[in-house]
């Protein structure tokens, strides 16, 4: 597996990206896709040294920027894409970790869990692990294989799987794992370390809660193999 890019889904994010695309565009091709933002987070994004800049021309949300970013990579005969926060909440230095069951080809999509024993201490705040845990059970049953942490985006996909559309918002990790599973794909999870956000405040708090439930019923009309 010698190809790898890095999608990297951006709204309003100029005054954090750069520390993110810093720490990233050293190790991987990256693909930053501006979802409709207005504070110029696409010339940032050229200034920090991100490969591709895509800019969506409306708001469509983080689900529909992570296709986009995909998308492209497949057409550029990338093998596997992985996707991180604009906001440096996922460590860079997890990805080899995150990339490792891909490589040997143990799994079709890897998700990064920040609740397993190994993860290290959790950054989340409370109410938000305790969402993402009651979550668990329905999006487990939904892609009919175990999620363990169900609403992070630390993610690294066989391209091979990449669905023809994604659900555009938050919760789209849990469509597509559904997606995946419904194509027979293997989905495994590794522990990654969660880190406090640029400047300190999650964008994505409990009020996305309601596009999430979008994403498991969206979720709910895959067949499990």
């Amino acid at each position: 597996m010698d190809s790898v890019g890095a999608v990297v889904p951006a709204y309003q994010a100029a005054t954090i990206l750069r520390p993110t695309l810093a720490e990233l565009t050293t190790r991987l091709p990256v693909v930053v896709v501006d979802d409709g933002s207005t504070d110029g987070t696409a010339e940032i994004a050229h200034q920090a040294g991100a490969w591709q800049v895509l800019r969506q021309d409306r708001r469509r949300g983080p689900g529909a920027a992570v296709h986009a970013g995909f998308s492209f990579l497949q057409e550029h005969h990338f093998k596997v894409g992985v996707v991180l926060d604009a906001d440096g909440q996922m460590d860079v230095d997890a990805l080899d970790h995150l990339l490792s069951p891909l490589r040997k080809g143990q799994a079709a999509l890897v998700r990064g869990s920040r609740f397993e024993p190994d993860s290290g201490a959790c950054t989340v705040p409370w109410l938000r692990r305790q969402a993402a845990r009651s979550l668990t059970p329905l999006a487990s049953q939904r892609v009919g294989q175990s999620i363990r942490d169900p609403l992070s985006g630390y993610v690294a996909l066989d391209l091979n799987y990449l669905p023809d559309w994604l659900w555009p918002g938050y919760g789209y990790p849990i469509h597509l794992a559904a997606q995946v599973g419904s194509e027979g794909g293997k989905i495994t999870h590794v522990p990654v370390p969660s880190r406090r956000p640029q400047g300190g405040v999650s964008r994505h708090g409990l009020h996305r809660l309601f596009t999430v439930g979008g994403a498991l019923w969206a979720s709910g009309r895959f067949k499990h193999r």
